[in-house]
């Protein structure tokens, strides 16, 4: 049995096509992870730790271990006399982060456009550091990795069994670990799994099963459809090449992932930590009892068999996820982001050759959106690439994976390379690349050796050139997120001197959004409402929006009453989208006893925005509310309780604390 499993496995890491010798061996003579490998683990397995990566002070921390990493691997070889490698795929990375930058000067250069540039910075230094591996230092560090992966779903368990809670990891159900994202937890599941089942290790062969329940578990449709495309690529080179044995291993796996998965939607998720691993025990016993009866060569009938097996499988599953009216659900979000990707077109053509600058979505969407919504990122990745960094940014992502892809499929690792491609496809619906762990797995695997790369006499200053660019952006982008939420907290507290010094010291500061916003905040909260007004008129046409309901307050605070009322409807005039803005409207006309004429301007704006809703989707596939046209009897009540300080706003993403 033990040849059996070794000649699977050999088969599973060329995928159907030749592989190097190194990938043969036992599992015990695999070569040594490398110490580039070895670090990038390290900080792979910080990331999952860490939700993911996701702000920009965690990819700063990121970038700084890179530079620590590049150091530390420079270092070594110079003492081995190895050679440094920089391929031209790492420039393409350093271009996307430097394109961000130019996009950010074209329209005024702020500390948002800093922070926002900082992940392809560090992107950059996780190449670098991937690069200086060797083909079999590679498949050490791929071997390596499919072990972290399972390790990942061994404590995803736990916290679906609420063993180890995690807040924020656990979502109506929903598996969100390792990012606290479902749709790209589901993805790097989903590469965990191709890695395990790709290895030439035959034990990680088995332990798949795992990450495909966990895959499961998200329930993330989105990767779930490109994950079966992908494996349906897989599978039919498999059959085309009449190895039923691989294509067997792989179908039971998916029907015991699926019993595994399907009990618990019966039972409860906290019975996941019993389902799973009664699940792959079981499906370690099918395994073994179908090697005694066919040995190394499955029967094509069997195989056949078992893909009808696994269509049932999986309808059964559809239907049971249907009747916890999770498709429903799913659907609308699907849908929703396809308004989000037409508002972007919308906001990108004001300058589709530079983009608008990293992150200027989130303080221009409300002026396009043609739906009720609330996000920081447009869900695809490759639109939010454009608007943060224009056409030469997308052009360097492009390059950078068409170069990973080739290298790839040039070196008969196919399975990888639609591994790589499936990741890629999930970019189009979604927010992936503003995840640190999801950017360090994509660049791992597309960083093959084989790649064009700088000539060997201008490699090792281009690499500590490299380090000093990451380590230089890392600082900037800390110093810039820093100052940009340091204000947001004195904004809360009233200290709108702290504001003060930032916008002095800081020229980046003085054009940015969040900190214009964090000041009128801080003005209106410490009482100096005639201040905060003044800040705001100044700054109204570049600020962010909550900005506005501060202003409005701090009108109202100061005895313009006229003001107030302007600035409130002038609100939801441009925002039609923005739900809380049209209940602030209302409170604010009720305080500050509006006439008719701003009741007429009030009810006008809100017919507006109900039809602009109207005409989006319709309300069967995404629920929306309807504003109101005139103030209601629970309106009152509420502004009432309010007024006498017995209750208050509680808006998302808002820093009004007038009330």
């Amino acid at each position: 049995m033990a040849k059996k499993a070794g000649t699977r496995a050999a088969g599973r890491a060329g995928a159907g096509k030749q592989v190097r010798p190194t990938a043969h061996k036992a599992a015990g003579a695999l070569p040594v992870v490398p110490l580039a490998g070895v670090l990038f683990l390290v900080g792979l397995c910080a990331a999952i730790v860490a939700q993911g990566i996701y702000y920009p002070f965690q990819h700063a921390w990121l970038g700084f271990g890179a530079v620590a990493a590049i150091v530390c691997v420079v270092v070594v070889d110079r003492c081995s006399a190895r050679a440094l490698h920089l391929p031209f795929s790492c420039l393409c990375l350093l271009g996307i982060g430097v394109f961000c930058l130019v996009s950010g000067a074209a329209h005024g250069l702020t500390l948002t456009h800093v922070a926002g540039a900082l992940p392809w910075f560090t992107a950059f230094g996780v190449g670098v550091l991937c690069a200086q591996m060797t083909l079999d230092g590679r498949d050490a560090a791929l071997r390596a990795l499919g072990y972290v992966g399972f390790g990942a779903c061994a404590f995803a368990l736990l916290l679906l069994c609420q063993a180890l809670p995690m807040p924020g990891t656990i979502t109506d159900g929903r598996l969100q670990f390792s990012v606290q994202y479902a749709n790209t937890a589901a993805a790097l599941f989903a590469a965990f799994f191709f890695v395990q089942m790709l290895s030439a290790d035959a034990r990680l062969n088995r332990l798949a099963l795992f990450s495909l329940a966990m895959l499961l578990f998200t329930q993330s449709g989105g990767m779930v459809a490109i994950f079966m495309v992908a494996m349906l690529a897989m599978l039919v080179r498999w059959l085309v090449a009449r190895d039923y044995d691989q294509v067997l291993d792989v179908l039971l796996q998916a029907i015991f992932a699926m019993v595994g998965f399907g009990a618990c939607l019966l039972v409860g998720i906290s019975w996941s930590a019993l389902t799973v691993p009664v699940a792959f025990g079981l499906y370690l016993g099918v395994r073994w009892l179908c090697g005694e009866r066919f040995g190394s060569g499955a029967p094509a009938a069997l195989a056949w068999g078992l893909l009808g097996a696994v269509v049932a499988a999986a309808v059964a599953v559809v239907v049971l996820v249907a009747a916890t009216g999770r498709i429903s659900l799913a659907l609308g979000t699907f849908a929703e982001r396809f308004v989000q990707m037409h508002d972007g077109w919308a906001m990108l053509m004001q300058d589709p050759i530079l983009g608008l600058g990293p992150d200027e979505w989130q303080f221009q969407y409300r002026l396009f959106q043609t739906m009720q919504y609330n996000t920081m990122f447009v869900h695809n990745s490759y639109l939010q690439l454009w608007l943060d960094g224009g056409l030469g940014a997308l052009a360097c992502f492009c390059a950078f994976a068409v170069l990973g892809v080739r290298a790839l499929f040039r070196q008969g690792r196919a399975g990888l390379a639609i591994c790589a491609l499936a990741l890629l496809a999930h970019g189009f619906i979604d927010i992936d690349f503003q995840y640190g762990s999801f950017l360090m797995l994509l660049v791992f695997l597309l960083m093959a050796p084989g790649q064009p790369e700088l000539p060997a006499r201008a490699a090792f200053p281009a690499v500590l050139a490299s380090a000093v660019v990451v380590c230089a952006a890392c600082v900037c982008g800390l110093l810039a997120y820093n100052s940009i939420q340091y204000s947001k907290t004195a904004a809360n507290q009233g200290a709108y001197g702290y504001v003060e010094s930032v916008l002095a010291d800081d020229a980046l500061a003085q054009a940015d959004p969040q900190v214009r916003a964090s000041y009128v905040a801080a003005l209106t909260v410490g009482g100096e409402y005639g201040r905060a007004v003044q800040a705001f008129e100044q700054w109204k046409d570049r600020i962010q929006d909550e900005a506005w309901m501060n202003a409005a307050f701090a009108y109202h605070g100061a005895g313009d009453d006229a003001g107030a009322i302007d600035t409130a409807l002038t609100q939801i005039e441009r925002e039609v989208g923005k739900h809380p803005g049209f209940e602030f409207a209302r409170y604010i006309l009720y305080c500050a006893d509006a006439d008719e004429a701003a009741w007429r301007r009030y009810a006008e704006a809100a017919r507006h925005a109900n039809e602009v809703m109207d005409g989006g989707l319709p309300a069967d596939v995404l629920p929306r509310r309807r504003e109101h046209e005139a103030l209601t009897d629970e309106d009152r009540e509420r502004f009432d309780a309010i007024r006498r300080g017995e209750s208050g706003f509680a808006y998302e993403e808002t820093y009004w604390t007038g009330a």
